[in-house]
């Protein structure tokens, strides 16, 4: 009977998980951990560090891009694009690595 039951938990623990999955985007920035529900029911993505990106890795990641914006965390994409775009004009005008940062 504890086989059956455990078999059981089991199939629903996993079940929410697939539905948490297919529902939610779990997004990190290093210090904040958020919570972004998916524009269309699928698997991508489920699990996001968004410390290191730039605007190839949003480019690559749509569906994402729009669930932060639509969610109110557009500013995250917004300023690793920003962060990005800083990064060359400084590495263009020769400007050290310490002064980047």
């Amino acid at each position: 009977m504890t086989r059956l039951l455990a078999l059981f938990a089991g199939i629903l623990l996993g079940g929410l998980l697939m539905y948490f999955s297919f529902s939610y985007h779990i997004v990190t920035t290093g210090k904040k951990t958020y919570y972004v529900p998916k524009t269309k029911a699928q698997v991508a993505d489920f699990y996001v560090d968004i410390r290191e990106w730039n605007h190839q890795n949003w480019a690559e990641h749509p569906e994402l891009a729009n669930a932060m914006i639509k969610a109110g965390h557009g500013d995250l994409v917004r300023r690793s694009i920003a962060e990005d775009l800083l990064d060359a004009v400084f590495r263009r005008s020769g400007a050290p690595d310490r002064v980047r940062k």
